[in-house]
């Protein structure tokens, strides 16, 4: 079995480098140590770039524990079994009580004159090189996937890597710099993932949809025949039928709501951005936040609010006109009205009132004449005097509200 280090310390056990992670996770499939199954799952997870949960990281952290101490009792164990075979060797096949292979242990122990601090700076240090190593390995193969994939600037990473080659210290500046691309190329791959699954799922849904046509088919072609129509067949169409209702009617509420947007923005109400990206939301049915559905909900009141005003200004406009035209009232008094109301000024009570008696007048004599129709001109409030009495002020200042905010 191939020896390498298993240490749990942070400079060597690293779940920012898949690679390193996904080499541990080989050896313990090859040791037999830990659930088989969970570790398939972990390294499929390291495989597509996914990050790995916090339970997974600690099971990784004790079986790669395990896996150490493992193989150093091994190590013991065949050190031990290579010296007494060499022992023996040496002494021509003698044989020797455990008391004598102690004794020799503890001489040959003396005879290396290894210290034991010395020992362990020295794995440390061969660790640690280690662990650079892989370092560079793991951040030239970045640099290369990173090329590949057409992320980043292909100077700044050419230069980068010629500086690993020389052995030169990465700058802060440079390292956030690959940490950043590495982030977005593990989101282009998991991008790429998601959309080679929705097609498959897109067309097995198309091929599905062909089999439901093809059954709705028969069962019509049995209805219009007069044939026997079975109870699962009836079953199936009531429920097909109410399936593709639901999704209509979600269509329909998508349909309206963006219609609702641009009829917002064709008004000139409320921020287009911030409408733009509600409308994108809704065309690719994804979710929405509920600060920008109470948002959509206001501006779409205010619009509401600013077409009743708009209408109740244009019924004034449009009686002013007719009564131009019916020759009621005097022409300049009734064009100074208009002016006023166009130019959204407060129209004063006594100029409200003698609109509401000319208009009174008009409409006696059509009525008189018989040609008076209440949807005649497409207006439902005509007939209502008190129409522009009540609200005509109170519109001109709305509006003026409105267009203040805008």
């Amino acid at each position: 079995m191939e020896r390498l280090d298993y240490s749990t310390d942070d400079q060597v056990f690293s779940y920012d480098k898949p690679k390193s992670v996904n080499h541990i996770v080989l050896q313990l499939q090859e040791a037999r140590i830990g659930d088989k199954d969970r570790l398939q799952v972990i390294k499929e997870s390291l495989n597509s770039g996914k990050e790995l949960t916090e339970s997974d990281k600690q099971y990784l952290h004790e079986k790669s524990s395990e896996l150490k101490n493992a193989i150093d009792y091994l190590s013991k164990v065949e050190w031990t079994v290579d010296f007494i075979e060499k022992l023996q060797k040496e002494r021509h096949g003698q044989s020797f009580t455990l008391e004598t292979i102690k004794k020799l242990l503890e001489k040959e122990k003396s005879r290396l004159k290894i210290d034991k601090k010395f020992l362990e700076k020295a794995s440390y240090q061969i660790k640690g090189a280690v662990h650079h190593q892989r370092e560079l390995q793991w951040t030239a193969s970045l640099i290369a996937q990173l090329k590949e994939a057409k992320i980043g600037d292909i100077k700044k990473l050419e230069q980068i890597k010629n500086s690993l080659q020389k052995g030169e210290i990465i700058t802060e500046n440079d390292q956030q710099y690959l940490k950043d691309k590495a982030s977005y190329l593990t989101q282009i791959l998991d991008c790429k993932k998601k959309v080679s699954w929705s097609i498959n799922m897109i067309k097995k849904m198309q091929e599905a949809e062909i089999e439901y046509s093809r059954r709705l088919d028969a069962i019509r072609i049995k209805v219009e025949e007069g044939s026997y129509v079975s109870k699962e067949e009836i079953n199936y169409a009531n429920t097909r039928y109410e399936k593709l209702q639901k999704i209509m009617e979600n269509q329909n509420k998508i349909e309206w709501t963006v219609n609702a947007i641009k009829n917002l923005q064709e008004h000139g109400i409320g921020d287009s951005d911030k409408l733009n990206t509600i409308k994108r939301l809704f065309e690719e049915e994804r979710p929405i936040e509920q600060n920008d559905v109470n948002y959509l909900k206001t501006q779409y009141d205010l619009l509401q609010q600013n077409l009743k005003y708009k209408n109740m200004i244009q019924f004034s406009l449009d009686t002013i006109k007719k009564l131009h035209e019916h020759e009621i009232g005097n022409s300049e008094r009734l064009s100074s009205i208009r002016k006023t109301i166009e130019e959204k000024r407060p129209v004063s009570e006594t100029e409200i009132n003698y609109l509401k008696e000319k208009y009174e007048q008009l409409l006696t004599i059509k009525k008189s004449r018989e040609v008076f129709h209440n949807n005649e001109d497409g207006q439902t409030q005509e007939g209502d005097s008190n129409h522009i009495s009540n609200d005509i002020n109170t519109a001109i200042l709305e509006l003026k509200k409105s267009e203040t905010r805008m």
